[in-house]
């Protein structure tokens, strides 16, 4: 869907008019043209309700972007899709540890260590096992992320979310 009569106003926060106008236009095109909103988790009248507050809190781009993510989120689409620096670098971080993993069980397997130009050898090696980020456990981490993650389901979130656990 192309609005062309829509004016942009960037990808800044400006002000809560503007975070305000952003959220009834994402909440306007989801009302009239997404063919699924009576299949998500909540119904789409109580998105409404629940996100002007969020809205109405915003006072700078990171939380702007973060608070538009979570209202993607609330589509329950796996097809949605939001990106920004802001939601990268404040949500995940910057640098991506050069290493390869799975997750199984709740945990995270290296797999593989990538070479870098670093004269720092790392200290990870295949087969060791990440139980914990910063204190968190691998499944606390994705669930505190998960409301920023649109996907049909939750094993959706967690093919999201896995790959950017190590940055």
């Amino acid at each position: 869907i192309y609005f062309r009569n829509e004016k942009s106003y960037g990808s800044e926060f400006t002000s809560q008019t503007i975070s305000l106008l952003e959220l009834f236009r994402y909440w306007n095109y989801v009302e009239y043209f997404f063919p699924y909103k009576y299949e998500t988790d909540q119904n789409w009248n109580d998105v409404l309700t629940e996100m002007i507050p969020k809205f109405l809190m915003i006072d700078n781009d990171v939380n702007f972007h973060l608070a538009l993510a979570e209202l993607v989120a609330k589509t329950d689409d796996s097809h949605a899709y939001i990106s920004s620096k802001e939601i990268q670098i404040n949500l995940y971080g910057k640098r991506k540890v050069p290493v390869e993993y799975t997750y199984a069980e709740g945990k995270l397997v290296i797999t593989k260590v990538n070479e870098t130009r670093s004269r720092h050898k790392s200290p990870l090696h295949p087969g060791d096992v990440i139980y914990d980020i910063e204190g968190k456990t691998i499944p606390q981490v994705i669930n505190s992320w998960a409301k920023y993650i649109p996907a049909s389901n939750s094993w959706g979130k967690v093919s999201k979310i896995k790959d950017k656990l190590l940055f």
